[in-house]
């Protein structure tokens, strides 16, 4: 957030200058009342006393300054000022705590000569942590290229346990546990329990293909709200081709079928390859006779070790995406294309209302990714780091990142994306945008437009067949938390 990041360090500085100098009062103080330096005289009569007294207050202010290091450190900036103002306000009046304390609790931006609470709802609404990169599939287009053996540096459980503190400073987003394969990491559950006992909400993608009646009742009572299994079709040969390994299927239904007897709510995940349109309606189907009702279809975007596959042409995107919001219409079923930001549009040509899904493309405005080692990146498909967590608080990163700030300013959009009347309710899938120029591949089935810029994570998305000005823009929501 622009500004912020840059307030908070100088609040940081000054609570820790307004400590110094308050332990540095408490000593004086309590040296004055004591009965004065050595080889002085000490002070006659109240005074003493009143040094002592003074001694214990500043005492207490000090110790208010310490908690609000602590807190800012920890990313938690409306507690950390409430903190600062609290030391200041006893006496003896520290006016370079309540600089600190006022900083730390309205940090503001400009924008259009207007000063504005970027923590009024400005905190992620979505975190996604991949807790590992082992996995016991070999997915032809995952992005974290997890295989057996994983990566090493993954966050610890220690690390685990402060990066959940720090996520829970900014708020209370949900929490996906995800992977690789979340249930090879020996303290999942651990970690699940407690998340869900600092208020997060807790989900988790995984596979499947481990999720038995026992670990489906360690889901549930770890507090994991949600679980969203992969499913890619209906057919287990194909779903089995693209998953890497033999009997993957029928695994995954086992475990949507043991979560389900567990009473966890399942949420379906298919990756959309736009061979096969029909394919959309049978999962829908599949799904509804497990007792399933929420539905995520995942379109391809080129990173990880999906770089090489084949794109789809954007009229088959559009396409895909209508058949997918087709089913939007039924009451009780929840359906989503998740990397197709451009669906609002298409659902307002439905005579949908796209308010029910909110923006497209969250990236870096209401959602990011924490990799195994700690970078946060704005979405599992975009592998810029904005920071990691081991280096700095995670709300330091998600308030004060150059990169998360510019993802949140649509007016700073290229290409036809930053003409588009629905940058704001859209804002295009800036991975696509970055991944497809950095490989200088095909976009979507067709060519990338001469003298597109490499990896740039603000160019126009290639998948959008859209020309600005088209069409009578009916719906233009603002990014979560943002103008």
């Amino acid at each position: 957030m622009e500004g912020t990041g840059k307030e908070v360090k100088i609040a940081r500085v000054l609570i820790t200058i307004s400590v110094i100098f308050g332990l540095f009062a408490v000593v004086t103080l309590l040296v004055i009342g004591i009965g004065g330096f050595p080889g002085r005289t000490g002070i006659p009569g109240a005074f003493p006393g009143l040094a002592l007294l003074l001694a214990a207050v500043k005492a207490a202010g000090t110790g208010f300054g310490l908690a609000a290091y602590r807190t800012i450190t920890r990313g938690d900036l409306r507690r950390a000022g409430r903190y600062a103002l609290a030391a200041s306000l006893l006496p003896p009046l520290d006016l370079i705590a309540l600089f600190a304390g006022l900083l730390a609790l309205f940090p503001h931006r400009r924008r259009g000569g207007v000063i504005q609470d970027p923590n009024a709802g400005s905190g992620p609404r979505i975190v996604s942590w991949n807790v590992t990169a082992r996995c016991n599939l070999a997915c032809a287009h995952c992005y974290i290229d997890a295989d057996g053996r994983g990566s090493p540096g993954d966050l610890d459980t220690a690390e685990g346990m402060t990066l959940i503190d720090q996520i829970a400073a900014v708020g209370r987003p949900i929490l996906v546990l995800s992977g690789g394969e979340p249930l090879l990491r020996p303290d999942i559950f651990d970690l699940a329990g407690y998340a869900a006992g600092r208020g997060l909400r807790v989900a988790m993608g995984t596979s499947g293909v481990l999720v038995t009646d026992a670990v489906a009742g360690r889901v549930r009572d770890a507090g994991i709200r949600k679980v969203a299994v992969s499913l890619d079709s209906t057919d287990p040969g194909v779903h089995d081709a693209f998953r890497g390994v033999s009997g993957a299927w029928e695994r995954a239904v086992g475990g949507i079928r043991a979560l389900r007897r567990a009473g966890v709510p399942v949420q379906i995940h298919t990756a959309v390859n736009g061979s096969d349109a029909g394919e959309v309606d049978r999962v829908i189907a599949f799904g509804k006779n497990l007792g399933v009702r929420d539905y995520q279809f995942f379109f391809l975007v080129p990173t990880g070790r999906g770089e090489d596959l084949a794109g789809i042409p954007p009229e088959a995107h559009e396409a895909a995406i209508g058949r997918i919001l087709a089913h939007a219409r039924e009451p009780g079923l929840s359906v989503r294309p998740t990397c197709a930001p451009q669906f609002v549009r298409v659902a307002a040509r439905m005579g949908l209302d796209p308010s029910r899904w909110g923006r497209g493309c969250i990236a870096g405005t209401g959602y990011c990714r924490i990799a195994p080692a700690g970078d946060v990146t704005p979405c599992p498909y975009l592998p810029v780091p904005a920071g990691n967590v081991r280096k700095k608080a995670f709300g330091d990163i998600w308030h004060g990142s150059d990169l998360l700030a510019a993802l949140r300013d649509p007016d700073r959009l290229g290409g036809k994306c930053g003409r588009c009347e629905y940058r704001r309710a859209c804002g295009g899938c800036r991975a696509r945008a970055y991944g497809v120029r950095r490989r200088r591949g095909d976009a979507c089935g067709g060519p990338v437009h001469p003298g597109a810029p490499d990896g740039d994570i603000l160019a126009e998305d290639p998948c959008c067949p859209y020309e600005p000005g088209q069409g009578e823009m009916k719906h233009d929501l603002p990014a979560p938390g943002y103008p």
